[in-house]
């Protein structure tokens, strides 16, 4: 399979599942009207949603090492048709709920099979450019699908949505099914036993180089989450935004995370994968210093509070792609547990770092800079930490300078 055929399909697939998890936010007042249910409940589909991602991982990754990654994607596209579909005819909250975990158990498969697939056929600057391709893909679809939602649903109604999501849904699924080789009709993938799968899968959790490369990619990823967190409580309750208006703000950061992700994929081929890592820290530190700086001085403004979130996000978009590249290659014949494990810790690191943040204070930017001085250290830690570990396994791998 040709590298521009392989990138266009994880693309169209990438955008269109993750539009299902996004597009409705604007209409959310409007189903808490209609569907006559409590505001919680609908709005709590959206945490059902990351819900089903994170919990359907690991029996992605598992399964498609048995049985084939194209039939386990194509299964996962189905059941997002088909939770799709019970959202658009849901009568009440706690089916519409339900019907998006089904979504989310649903798009889970794709950024772990996805990411497997590009290990399986594409290695070094290729693979890194395909993996910061899908990771701007999937920022571009969280800053384009409530624009969109709102859209429709100001024109056609809130069902409209989801009737898009349905058509999405299909051709996610046609393009699979017509366009991916079958990697186990052709000989690329040998089906695997459920004992060496189970070994190889317990024995990634202390593989403490794969561990670190998903911590690395996990934090990278929180930078986002945290920004999305604590800022509308300054945007709003500081800066007196509306919520149309502090809606906007997020594209900013969109735009600093797909730079990111863009850059890296430009400069994997002409720089070593350590000092992609290095450059991204280094953001993450400038931007955190940044909120430091206008802290300091008692200047608490839009500017301010963008500025140094979009230096920070910058840097994690840098550091991601390389960071998933690395955990998906850890064993190259079983990319599909590699991937799952590594969606699955990003889940759970998610979660486990939102409790804290969600408790901090939100009306100044102390918040904005202890949060992002942790996660800089932290991942500036784990960094030193694989590199050492490298050393010490491939002394020979070090350019000559």
């Amino acid at each position: 399979m040709t590298y521009t055929r392989m990138l266009c399909v994880f693309l169209i697939i990438t955008l269109l599942s993750l539009f299902s998890r996004d597009i409705y936010i604007p209409s959310l007042p409007e189903i808490v009207k209609d569907l006559s249910s409590n505001q919680s409940m609908i709005t709590g589909s959206i945490t059902a949603c990351l819900l089903g991602c994170g919990i359907s991982a690991p029996f992605y990754g598992f399964f498609a090492e048995k049985y084939g990654k194209k039939i386990i994607l194509m299964f996962g596209l189905f059941l997002c048709l088909i939770g799709n579909v019970v959202t658009l005819v849901a009568y009440n909250g706690i089916l519409f709920w339900t019907s998006r975990l089904v979504v989310g158990i649903g798009i889970g498969s794709v950024p772990v099979i996805t990411r497997a697939l590009a290990a399986d056929y594409f290695q070094d600057y290729k693979l890194t450019k395909i993996l910061s391709y899908l990771s701007m893909a999937a920022t571009t679809a969280l800053a384009i699908a409530p624009i969109l939602g709102g859209y429709l649903h100001n024109y056609l109604g809130w069902q409209s949505s989801f009737i898009f999501l349905i058509v999405c849904s299909v051709l996610s699924y046609i393009c699979v099914k017509f366009l991916i080789i079958n990697d186990m009709q052709k000989g690329r993938v040998k089906p695997k036993s459920y004992k060496y799968l189970t070994k190889n899968f317990i024995s990634l959790f202390v593989d403490k180089q794969f561990m670190s490369y998903a911590l690395i990619s996990s934090l990278a990823f929180f930078y986002g989450m945290a920004y999305l967190m604590i800022t509308p409580f300054l945007f709003q309750g500081v800066l007196n935004l509306n919520v149309s208006e502090n809606g906007f703000m997020y594209i900013f950061i969109a735009i600093a995370f797909f730079l990111g992700t863009y850059s890296c994929g430009i400069i994997t081929k002409h720089i070593s994968d350590n000092l992609i890592l290095i450059i991204g820290i280094s953001a993450t530190f400038v931007g955190t210093m940044i909120y430091l700086l206008f802290h300091s001085i008692n200047f608490v403004s839009i500017f301010s509070v963008t500025f140094g979130g979009f230096v920070c996000i910058f840097g994690s978009g840098v550091i991601m792609p390389i960071a998933n590249k690395k955990c998906v290659t850890n064993k190259l014949n079983l990319t599909g547990i590699s991937s799952s494990m590594l969606s699955f810790i990003r889940m759970l690191i998610v979660f486990i770092l939102g409790i804290p943040v969600s408790m901090v204070d939100k009306s100044n930017l102390v918040s904005l800079f202890i949060t992002y001085a942790l996660l800089s250290i932290t991942t500036f830690l784990l960094f030193i930490f694989t590199l050492k570990k490298s050393l010490q396994t491939e002394p020979t791998a070090l350019p000559n300078h």
